[in-house]
């Protein structure tokens, strides 16, 4: 496989293109430290075992792979082992070409013209160091003729440790079942707007939060250290991943909560479902900028 590394006078990371353009690698110099702000994954063989991919041109699961599109039905195939949703889109498990490279800069484009997503697309996902934070921009756009449902995200995996904290400006978290599915939404909790922010390890999750401000913030206090995490304002929601006993969480921000297209159709409202006209794109960034805590 193929491995990209840009760097700057802080910070570097590594990219696998034809690992579903994954990073394998961020490692920033906070103070007297350089801490992993992903966890080290250049071993990895599989997009699970990365740490971080582009969600694109969904986010998230979509109830048995299916949904009603202007009269026909989509049936997509299930993509991960053990699910029963089709998950994520298509980027995170393709290859992808580098466009350019610079010392700190690299863009990446994958074109998608395949059954059963009856919709033409093309993406780009541009990787940015500046001064230690890296900035993640990623693009679509409908090279198709038809109007297309849309969405997009991106996947990060932050190293964990027994004490870190994450804090965001959210409103709502969506309950969910035993498949991971959206069942009901409530008030999201506390903890998570509270300066002392919503300890990881108390917390088992795998959850959508909504009226995400586009601000949050990993805390490590046992490396004295913090990521500020500012995305554009289309990253209306915010998924939060941390299962038991993993070095790592996700916090994942995207365009439109899990299952929208149906949800939608059904009419939920606030699901941040949109559609894409001919030649029409939308567009996501996700800033992470390391710093001293």
């Amino acid at each position: 496989m193929e491995y990209i590394t840009i760097a700057d006078n802080k910070s570097k990371v590594v990219i696998c293109p034809d690992l579903g353009a994954s990073v394998v690698e961020y490692r920033c110099k906070v103070a007297d430290k350089t801490i992993d702000v992903f966890p080290c994954t250049l071993s990895a063989n599989e997009v699970t075992e990365a740490s971080c991919f582009p969600l694109v041109p969904f986010s998230n699961r979509i109830r048995d792979g299916r949904f009603n599109w202007q009269g026909q039905t989509v049936q997509l195939p299930l993509n991960q082992h053990g699910e029963k949703h089709t998950n994520h889109g298509h980027g995170w498990q393709s290859n992808w070409q580098v466009i350019s490279k610079t010392r700190n800069k690299v863009e990446l484009d994958f074109n998608y013209h395949q059954a059963p997503w009856p919709f033409p697309y093309r993406s780009v996902y541009t990787f940015e160091l500046q001064d230690g934070a890296l900035l993640q921009t990623l693009t679509i756009k409908n090279v198709g003729h038809e109007l297309m449902p849309a969405g997009l995200g991106l996947h990060p995996y932050f190293s964990r440790t027994q004490q870190c904290y994450l804090r965001a400006d959210v409103d709502k978290m969506w309950h969910v079942d035993e498949e991971s599915m959206p069942v009901s939404i409530t008030d999201a909790p506390a903890c998570i707007n509270d300066q002392q922010g919503m300890v990881i390890d108390k917390h088992v999750l795998d959850n959508t939060f909504t009226g995400f401000s586009g601000v949050a913030e990993v805390n490590w206090p046992e490396w004295q250290a913090k990521a500020v995490i500012s995305t554009s304002d289309n990253c209306e929601f915010l998924v939060v991943y941390s299962p038991e006993q993993q070095p790592f969480f996700c916090a994942e921000p995207v365009t439109h909560s899990t299952d929208a297209i149906n949800l939608s159709q059904q009419g939920v409202k606030g699901t941040g479902f949109k559609t894409l006209a001919p030649e029409q794109e939308m567009q996501v960034w996700m800033k992470i900028s390391p710093q001293a805590a």
